[in-house]
């Protein structure tokens, strides 16, 4: 995929700019890595991708890829995470358990940083849908509204700040910065 059509996919500048720039960066549900790759040459952070398929990527000394099903992620040590285009692969439940994870595991003032499609963006959700089913069709997909995800992460003890990064990327494109109280 092309840097320009990757940088409207994943707003990769406003996800390194809401992360902190030093200590442990856990990227839960990395997929090909790039995200996490980006966040590796942008600072001195150390950055674990965690995968049940993570990539095999040759080198940056403060890049790990290890597999690992993130629901049991210790995100103890992270000074932040991120969760990009992940959650909607996993069933309600364990949407719900994950999240919850990250209120009980990250430390105040931590960041969790979550890159989603809002179920009621209209035509870019169904675009967005249609992608998923292309290229994941085995999965279930479970989307949710912005204004959900915000109410739940607001009562799991995060700040939340919600933006539309991405104008003229036809799916839906969502990012929450979450910082933990």
């Amino acid at each position: 995929m092309t840097k320009w059509l990757k940088s409207l996919l994943w707003p990769l500048k406003q996800i390194d700019a809401a992360l902190p720039r030093q200590g442990l960066i856990i990227d839960l549900g990395c997929g090909d890595g790039t995200v996490a790759a980006y966040l590796a040459r942008e600072s001195r952070r150390q950055v674990i991708g965690l995968d049940i398929h993570p990539p095999r990527r040759p080198g940056l000394l403060n890049l790990v890829f290890k597999p690992q099903n993130i629901l049991q992620a210790d995100l103890k040590s992270a000074s932040g995470c991120l969760l990009s285009d992940c959650l909607h692969h996993l069933l309600p439940g364990e949407q719900q358990l994950l999240l919850e994870r990250l209120s009980r595991q990250l430390k105040t003032g931590s960041a969790c940083v979550i890159k989603e499609i809002d179920r009621h963006d209209f035509i870019r959700s169904k675009l967005s849908r249609f992608w998923d089913w292309l290229l994941y069709p085995q999965d279930a997909i479970h989307y949710y509204s912005s204004q959900e995800l915000i109410r739940i992460m607001t009562k799991l003890k995060f700040t939340v700040v919600h933006s539309r990064p991405s104008p003229w990327f036809p799916g839906s494109v969502n990012l929450f910065v979450c910082t933990k109280l």
